[in-house]
């Protein structure tokens, strides 16, 4: 996967020099994005992941307001659904972007197939840990509220298999029976676009 998201932001800008990774856990993109001759930092507010990131040799800080400089691209993997203020948090990250810079976000999608399914048991739900739910329209509709172009949705398929496993795991299944509703739901995505998670890559309009 991180080839994936680093590859996806290669497609629309060649020309990456610098990568900021908001909360990037115990660094593990940051460093893989180093290890292509890419400048990269993260940063992460907990303070046991943020440790094990130092250990790791990663550059992190624990909040934007420690970063000065800008970048060509901020990656937010399954963070957006966490912050108090995703609008602040988004007019923020923008702020530190450079001209054209993009933005590439992973979210659930609380409209997909294994959602629906599992209803009030779908892991997505991560309650009370996500405070927040998207779905490609209200991602669309952030784009532009702050100026922001969507250049492209790349579904995520693996996540049916895992959001599936442990939503069966709450239902007190095997995880084993994940498997199969992922691929169900990601066969339903084929026709309806809806998939368990997706990456949307964005462009700060000039």
């Amino acid at each position: 996967m991180f080839k994936i998201k680093l590859d996806l932001i290669k497609e629309y800008e060649n020309e990456i020099e610098k990568v900021l990774d908001f909360g990037c856990g115990t660094g593990d993109f940051v460093k893989y994005v180093e290890s292509k001759n890419i400048k990269a930092e993260g940063i992460e507010p907990n303070p046991i992941a943020f440790k094990k990131a130092e250990i790791n040799k990663v550059r992190v800080h624990k909040n934007l307001k420690e970063i000065e400089s800008k970048f060509d691209a901020i990656t937010l993997f399954h963070v957006l659904e966490h912050v108090d203020d995703y609008n602040k948090t988004l007019e923020d990250l923008i702020s530190k972007l450079n001209s054209n810079g993009l933005l590439l976000i992973a979210v659930p999608n609380y409209k997909s197939y294994d959602a629906n399914y599992y209803k009030e048991k779908w892991a997505g739900w991560d309650v009370p840990r996500h405070l927040w739910h998207f779905n490609r329209k209200n991602i669309k509709v952030l784009a532009e509220k702050h100026n922001l172009e969507l250049i492209k949705i790349k579904p995520m398929p693996f996540d049916a298999f895992y959001i599936s496993m442990i939503s069966e795991a709450y239902n007190g299944n095997s995880k084993a029976k994940g498997i199969w509703r992922g691929l169900i739901s990601n066969v339903s995505a084929l026709k309806s676009k809806e998939y368990s998670s997706n990456l949307f890559l964005l462009q700060k309009r000039a």
